[in-house]
């Protein structure tokens, strides 16, 4: 391997290593999940969707970086990313002022921790 290959094979593993502790506690959280939609309703859910679909925007967009950054891909495979590489940065490298991703899934993460505060203080 060039030391480009190795370097993105790296940077490739430390992303994949993340995203499996996600992987592993995620039939936890779907269980608990069902539960509290048993006992209080849609409402959970509804906001749970709305905390996955940002989280799809977060893989894809790491996706996308590795792609970018990928030696083996072709120059030419690349250029489909590039307008939009700026906006895929800010979103991996998160804390810019304009991060577009961030203020979004914060908002959503409030939505939801609210919403379980509020249901078990009673």
């Amino acid at each position: 391997m060039t030391p480009e290959q190795i370097r993105h094979y790296g940077t490739f593993k430390a992303y994949d290593a993340r995203w499996n502790k996600l992987a592993e506690v995620r039939p936890q959280i779907y269980a608990i999940m069902i539960e509290a939609e048993a006992l209080w309703g849609d409402e959970i859910t509804k906001l749970w969707e709305k905390m996955i679909n940002k989280e799809n925007d977060l893989l894809i967009a790491i996706q996308d970086y590795l792609t970018f950054i990928n030696p083996d891909i072709d120059h030419f495979d690349k250029e489909h990313l590039k307008p939009e590489h700026r906006n895929i940065r800010k979103i991996v490298f998160q804390g810019s002022r304009d991060d577009p991703f961030k203020p979004e899934f914060d908002s959503r993460l409030d939505e939801l921790t609210n919403y379980l505060k509020n249901r078990l203080k009673h």
